[in-house]
């Protein structure tokens, strides 16, 4: 087995663990978080790869009534990235150079979604963020503000978009180092 197979197997293994972790484990391995802490107690909404959004203690931090609880673009991004992964290793297991690329830009793209819904605000879950931290367009990729003592609030891109993007790129490096 040639290093260009492995390296794809790999990148299609963490890609497909991006999501599978996030929806496992998502206060960990989510793709985007928003996360208070109100005199020690926790609360926070974590979104999946498959574009659904869990909450740990919503009570403290209330979802206004009517916002979706689906966010299109991370779901599309979600089958993207499991797609892309079948696709690259496909790839690596039929020697395909050209699948194996195609399946490491799908892995890629997939992520990439959430980028735009973030920039463009266009989820209802994106606007309940940008009204709740008073932040839109890149002020919503990362951030953090104390509006009152003992109040933290924190925003941002998490643990399983990063696995998404590297299994992407790992794919895509594999998927092109692919030999017959």
């Amino acid at each position: 087995m040639g290093k260009g197979k492995i390296i794809a197997i790999i990148g299609a293994v963490v890609g497909i663990l991006s999501v599978v972790l996030s929806l496992v484990l998502p206060e960990l391995f989510g793709w985007y978080r928003v996360h208070a802490s109100v005199l020690g107690v926790e609360a926070g909404y974590y979104l999946h790869g498959f574009g659904i959004f869990d909450a740990l203690n919503s009570a403290l931090l209330p979802m206004p009534p009517g916002v979706d609880e689906m966010v299109l673009l991370v779901m599309i991004g979600g089958i993207l990235m499991i797609a892309g992964a079948v696709v690259c290793g496909l790839g690596a297991f039929v020697e395909n150079k050209i699948l194996g690329i195609l399946g490491g830009l799908l892995m890629i793209v997939g992520p990439l979604l959430l980028l735009v819904d973030i920039m463009t605000g266009m989820s209802e879950f994106i606007e309940f963020v940008e009204l709740f931290t008073g932040e839109s367009g890149v002020g919503l990729l990362f951030g953090s503000t104390s509006p009152a003592p003992g109040v933290t609030l924190s925003w941002g891109i998490w643990i399983g978009y990063f696995m998404g993007i590297g299994g992407g790129f790992v794919g895509l490096i594999g998927g092109a180092l692919v030999e017959r």
